[in-house]
């Protein structure tokens, strides 16, 4: 199905996503450090839903050469995959796949 560029940016853009246009629709929305969320929708209305969920707070430590920091996160990736019918309302759909990622 051929989707409506104009109203997936829309919808996106009212779910406060960062939104880009080109062959499709890329979007990214940050929240405090703890998650992450791209999605992508291409030009026949497949849709990749990806989140990155910090599971525990970072350590942080220092290496021997002056000046490096190494952080390391521990992070749970979900991955939604989903492909849009002629009736979906795309802000509906984006909701339903953030509540499907937080479990």
């Amino acid at each position: 199905m051929p989707v409506n560029v104009s109203d997936i940016k829309a919808g996106l853009t009212a779910a406060g996503y960062e939104v880009t246009v080109g062959a499709g629709v890329r979007a990214r929305k940050a929240r405090q450090d703890t998650l992450t969320i791209d999605i992508s929708v291409d030009t026949a209305g497949r849709i990749r839903f990806s989140a990155a969920r910090v599971t525990e707070p970072p350590s942080v430590s220092a290496a021997a050469r002056r000046g490096i920091t190494i952080t390391r996160e521990n992070r749970r990736l979900t991955t939604i995959m989903y492909t849009l019918a002629p009736e979906d309302d795309v802000l509906a759909i984006i909701r339903e796949m953030e509540r499907l990622e937080r479990g």
